[in-house]
């Protein structure tokens, strides 16, 4: 079976100028004038994610996980319309570790044997930036608006943060604003919504797929 894909520590991110006040309210309007989601949909917008850890040195799955599983494994039948992403952590820097690998094959074929498609899993290993051991990632299948080749959908950050973008504007949440403001430079905002920063987004409608569509693999 192939290796999982591996996920630079960082990379290049678009920049964009600091949110003025003027294209948050250009925003706010756009937000208004859109259609409310439809009833009964709005699990399909959330992203979730499950620590999973495991025992010192050891791909099997100890039973005192087995609680945790079990609901993960529900929720993913819940939302058949989200992916799985399966993120183990390298555990010694710059190796190769064979051991976060078998953790995530140890987990989708867990998940195969419970009915979850293999098309909806992707396995990963990254180097060290995870709080813990193995991390499993429900999030809807949001593609990058960016138009660049090999472009991988969204991560669970990044639908997360359409969402805070989404709360901030609706709910007119100043604190979420002013953390938005600081953040703006360092979001890659073509790959996020299609423009260059998230004025020209407003300008533009501030429609995005993950609400105002209905995703689907792909």
């Amino acid at each position: 079976m192939a290796r999982p894909a591996r996920t630079p520590e960082d990379g290049q991110q678009a920049r964009s100028p600091s949110l003025a006040a003027s294209g948050w309210r250009a925003l706010r309007s756009a937000s208004r004038a859109q259609k409310p989601h439809p009833a009964g949909t709005a699990d399909a917008t959330k992203a979730y994610a499950y620590a999973l850890r495991f025992p010192p040195g050891s791909a099997e799955v100890p039973p005192g996980m087995r609680g945790l599983l079990g609901l993960m494994i529900r929720r993913i039948r819940l939302l058949p319309r989200h992916r799985v992403d399966i993120v183990a952590r390298e555990e010694t820097s710059g190796q190769a570790d064979e051991l976060a690998e078998r953790r995530t094959l140890v987990l989708e074929a867990l998940l195969h044997a419970e009915g979850i498609r293999t098309d909806r899993i992707r396995r990963r290993v990254r180097v060290g930036d995870l709080e813990s051991p193995v991390e499993v990632h429900l999030l809807p299948w949001v593609r990058s608006q960016a138009k660049r080749p090999d472009e991988p959908p969204l991560d669970l950050e990044e639908v997360r943060l359409v969402g805070r973008v989404r709360r901030a504007l609706r709910f007119r949440c100043d604190s979420e604003r002013r953390a938005l403001e600081q953040e703006a430079d360092s979001i890659d905002w073509p790959r996020l919504c299609g423009h260059a920063s998230l004025e020209e987004w407003a300008r533009a409608g501030g429609r995005h797929p993950l609400y105002d569509d209905r995703p689907g693999p792909g």
